[in-house]
């Protein structure tokens, strides 16, 4: 994984092109392994270039991935298993859409793994947390 994050050119490695990452990867490593072969769902907010999204695809073979950002014109990755979405996750009205869009319906519990490295803002995580916790 942490390869794949620095190869993609994901911050999320324990380094990366511009230098030191968060190094996230040992630990999803170490906590998804077990999901490497399963088809699964990823919610990812905070998506930015998609530098991870494209990490988790390879990693995830067999995954769908839903990437939601604010600004989706930096997203640089395509892939049959990676859908974007522009929408501002504070707004349940374009949240709601989304969820139709993909054929949720309210409190179902649908995604393995929901990255949140959206906005950084307390409250904003909060929200995020709350909001998602259940799906």
């Amino acid at each position: 994984m942490d390869y794949l994050c620095n190869f993609y050119g994901s911050d999320k490695a324990e380094y990366w092109q511009e230098g030191k990452g968060h190094g996230y990867t040992k630990y999803y490593t170490e906590e998804l392994e077990y999901k490497k072969d399963k088809a699964i769902n990823i919610l990812e907010i905070g998506s930015f270039s998609g530098a991870s999204a494209a990490a988790f695809s390879k990693y995830f073979p067999m995954s769908k991935i839903f990437c939601l950002d604010i600004n989706i014109t930096n997203f640089r990755y395509k892939s049959k298993s990676i859908d974007v979405y522009g929408l501002d996750i504070n707004n349940i009205n374009e949240i709601l859409k989304f969820f139709k869009k993909i054929g949720l319906s309210n409190h179902q519990q649908y995604f393995d793994i929901i990255i949140d490295d959206g906005s950084h803002k307390l409250d904003d995580m909060l929200f995020s947390f709350n909001f998602f916790f259940k799906y």
